[in-house]
């Protein structure tokens, strides 16, 4: 694989960092999105402080060494005593519009830095140098960083970087000798001369940084790959749809949901058969004994997708055996709440302890991170993984639990899914939005074993939509809070817009489109409702022509009168049926049906290499066709549509999908009109 990667990961850390907070000239500090905004920072800032201000103590503690080289003045560290921070007020928005943003280091005030230690300067003077040895404070205070950026909106659903400013720092640099007062007058008098050589060494590094920002704003958001691709034509073919579907619902409530959640299987039989050919009129099935694959961690999230898909099957059908699943799915959730004692914490996996997915749990989840509890005569174990909650855990099932709110009519369904939903929303207003009990404590200098909590600053689309659907279900304790983080819909753009540099993490996609789901459907706000739908047309522009099948469903949802993807829906699981339900490439595969080409993105991320920056992958030309995508555990549809099978015949014949990326589809498909055969 070809990688060019530029500017360095550094530099364009920080410049990145200076867009997702800066603003232009149409608000002001007290502006409500720059309150709001500030104050998600200030809170995650509050939590994250304290550990830092040690690795940065202890990091200083390491630059023993060189601090000055200047032709007629050298300064080297020799020790360091103490280190001295201010650094309480946290950066944030000094103003925010359409056309650009200002950030400011502490977003109020100052920093101040002071720092104790021994120095050694030699100096030229009288043709010779000097040396002397001095006790030394350094204090650096009235210490500000700023910074803007502007954007050109000619092109409302793919604005671009118009400008990015060289950031301005500001500080005063005072030298004194603790405890000694001929040298501390001396050193009172360098001050200016300390100030004069720290201000060059600032003002060196951000010319250094000039030509990275132009790259920056050279390069972002990059181009949409594959832009213009055909949606897919329905070919008018017969496949029986439908009752493929309906296998797969029978083998899902079999097989899938041992303890109510869905995890895929691990057989002790091979198997190669399409979804047509098992489960089909007259099909072979999932042959073998079946034991839960995988771990569990992302169980409850994906259960999530399952019970919504049970749900608006119930609507369409009044299927009873659909009703029954979503009360399956409600059971589960609420064992999975249960087991954190109610708090509104929800589990990643549980199980009874004496079962194969609770030895799984005991087995793989650290010790400390596992609960117990009993759940209708049985002890159970859960667990929410080694490194915590993240936040598709919670946006995906409040986007569940809301669906079957609105599809599924019977009373103590919708209780139940109503109390389940203001639980979870109600823990994260009271954590403040941030998760760190379920993980090891952030700590920078052990990166090893170092955890970095779950926030939702920089994701107001989420934190909105859930703060909306709860409000739905209990005005009287959401609407207030709603108000409160209202203002951060107008960053829904900036958001979801810088999410689409790259295609590295994909999943995110389908956070989007429940997070959008779940909120403009109901939004009565007209000015919310504005800022959301238009962060939601960015959000189509880069994936509506990914010929991605679930995605496309929900976008009906969202938007009933696009009845051009009707067909592409069709014909997508229609092509889909035709894969092999195991995690194997069919034997009739062949690559070299692809045609590849080149393509230069932005932001790198998780593909390939973990470089940030831009990169150069070697990509199908156009998304592929669903019966070419690379196998997955629960739905291709988590990944770009870029990536194809290994190769005739590859894979594991024993992993078991589990078919949520074709009854999801399917039947929010059909409850919008989808017509199957």
């Amino acid at each position: 694989m070809n990688t060019s990667r530029t500017p360095s990961p550094p530099a364009t850390l920080l410049a990145l960092g200076l867009l997702l907070a800066a603003g232009s000239t149409a608000a002001r500090a007290q502006d409500p999105t720059c309150r709001a905004f500030n104050e998600e920072v200030q809170g995650v800032w509050d939590r994250l402080r304290p550990a830092s201000e040690q690795e940065l103590r202890r990091q200083a503690a390491l630059q023993i060494g060189p601090l000055v080289r200047e032709p007629k003045l050298e300064v080297d560290l020799k020790a360091l005593r103490r280190v001295d921070l201010s650094i309480a007020r946290a950066p944030g928005l000094t103003r925010f519009a359409d056309a650009g943003l200002a950030l400011r280091v502490p977003a109020a005030g100052a920093w101040e830095v002071a720092v104790e230690g021994d120095v050694e300067v030699r100096f030229r003077a009288l043709w010779r140098w000097n040396t002397v040895r001095l006790p030394v404070r350094v204090e650096v205070s009235e210490l500000v960083v700023a910074a803007d950026a502007a954007f050109d909106w000619s092109d409302p659903t793919r604005p671009r970087v118009a400008r990015v400013g060289t950031p301005e720092v500001k500080f005063k640099v005072r030298l004194r000798s603790p405890g000694h007062v001929l040298t501390d007058v001396l050193l009172r008098a360098l001050s200016p001369l300390g100030n004069l050589i720290a201000r060059k060494a600032a003002a060196k590094a951000l010319d250094a940084l000039a030509p990275q920002l132009d790259a920056l704003r050279a390069t972002l958001p990059g181009p949409i790959h594959a832009e213009g691709a055909p949606l897919l034509a329905d070919s008018g073919a017969t496949t029986p749809v439908g009752a493929i579907v309906a296998g797969v619902d029978r083998k899902l409530r079999a097989q899938h949901l041992p303890h109510g959640t869905i995890h895929p299987l691990h057989m002790d039989a091979p198997a190669t058969t399409t979804w047509e050919q098992a489960y089909g009129p007259g099909g072979s099935g999932n042959p073998g004994l079946a034991t839960p694959h995988g771990d569990g961690g992302d169980s409850s999230a994906f259960n999530a997708h399952y019970v919504a898909a049970q749900a608006y099957r119930h609507a369409l059908t009044g299927d009873p055996e659909a009703l029954e699943q979503v009360r399956r799915c409600l059971v589960a959730f609420g064992d999975m709440l249960a087991l954190h004692g109610e708090t509104g914490l929800m589990a990643r996996s549980a199980a009874p302890e004496a079962s194969h997915m609770g030895r799984v749990i005991l087995a793989q989840a650290p010790k400390a991170k596992v609960v117990r509890g009993v759940r209708r005569g049985e002890v159970w174990v859960a667990t929410n993984g080694e490194k915590g909650d993240s936040r598709d855990v919670y946006i995906e099932i409040v986007w569940g639990l809301s669906v079957v709110h609105d599809l599924v009519p019977e009373p103590g369904v919708r209780a139940e899914a109503a109390r389940i939903l203001t639980s979870m929303v109600g823990y994260l207003v009271r954590e403040g939005w941030v998760i760190d009990e379920d993980r090891a404590p952030f700590d920078p200098a052990n990166p090893a074993t170092s955890t970095l909590p779950s926030f939702w600053l920089g994701v107001p689309t989420q934190k909105v939509a859930m703060l909306h659907a709860a409000a739905r279900l209990d005005p009287a304790r959401f609407a207030g809070e709603l108000q409160r983080w209202s203002p951060l819909t107008r960053m829904a753009w900036l958001s979801q817009w810088t999410g689409t540099f790259g295609l590295d993490d994909y999943f995110g996609f389908i956070l989007a489109h429940a997070t959008y789901h779940l909120h403009l459907r109901h939004e009565t706000d007209a000015a919310r409702w504005r800022d959301t739908q238009r962060a939601y047309q960015i959000m189509r522009r880069y994936v509506g022509h990914h010929r991605n099948a679930y995605f496309d469903a929900i976008h009906l949802s969202i938007d009933p009168a696009d009845v051009r993807y009707r067909g592409a829906i069709r014909e997508a699981l229609v092509r889909f049926v035709q894969r092999p339900h195991r995690k194997v490439a069919p034997a009739t595969f062949d690559p070299n049906a692809i045609r590849w080409v080149d393509v230069t993105l932005p932001s790198g991320g998780y593909s390939p290499t973990g470089a940030v920056g831009p990169v150069t992958l070697r990509l199908p030309e156009v998304p592929l066709s669903p019966e070419q995508r690379a196998p997955e555990d629960d739905t291709i549809w988590q990944r770009a549509p870029f990536k194809p099978y290994a190769g005739p015949g590859q894979g594991d014949a024993y992993t078991e999908s589990t078919g949520l990326d074709l009854i999801g589809p399917y039947w929010i498909g059909r409850y919008h009109g989808v017509q199957f055969p």
